[in-house]
């Protein structure tokens, strides 16, 4: 089946108008090259948190410009929780306890596992409002012409979302690890 895109965003735009109006949840198609730009400035305007789920975590996508973003949201006092599914990623090559060691210390915290979740999902939510709900890996993805996959997502305002999406997570996530959900949980406390 091939999608018509023009036919999807022109659905999307009348949607959008009427949920402005309602005052409901705006959503946008992101394509492949918005998401990393996208994690990006979540990083760098975030106020409170970000999670990102990604299947994978490779050091090659972290890389040093996503690395520096993290350790300043960090410093700022922007709680980021990175979180990984599965094994033989290049998660185990040291990356976490790097990131670790480069965000102790300040307001912020790093929360990210160091064994495999069980995720499939690949999501960003910030401040627990702003939501990109997607294919593409977040945690292991390297921007290059030569990728020719093409990544879709979509990307909506909305606490309530935020919330259950947040909350679905964290009942998957305490099920292997429940003191890592505890700290996801804590992340959506008011004042947290």
């Amino acid at each position: 089946m091939t999608i018509n895109r023009a036919h999807v965003l022109n659905v999307l735009v009348g949607a959008n108008e009427a949920c402005e109006a309602a005052g409901l949840a705006v959503v946008e198609i992101v394509p492949t090259a918005m998401h990393r730009k996208l994690l990006f400035v979540a990083l760098e305007t975030a106020r409170s948190s970000v999670i990102v789920t990604s299947h994978r975590m490779s050091r090659q996508a972290i890389g040093p410009n996503l690395s520096s973003r993290i350790v300043r949201a960090v410093e700022r006092g922007v709680d980021v929780g990175l979180l990984w599914g599965e094994h033989g990623t290049g998660a185990e090559d040291g990356i976490v306890e790097e990131l670790r060691g480069c965000c102790e210390g300040h307001a912020g915290r790093l929360i990210v596992n160091t064994m495999p979740l069980d995720l499939h999902s690949k999501m960003l939510v910030a401040d627990g409002e702003s939501v990109v709900i997607t294919s593409y890996e977040f945690l292991n993805f390297v921007d290059s012409r030569s990728y020719e996959r093409d990544e879709l997502g979509v990307r909506l305002q909305s606490r309530r979302v935020a919330a259950e999406l947040i909350d679905s997570l964290v009942t998957h996530i305490e099920e292997s690890d429940y003191r890592l959900g505890e700290q996801l949980r804590e992340l959506q406390q008011p004042g947290a």
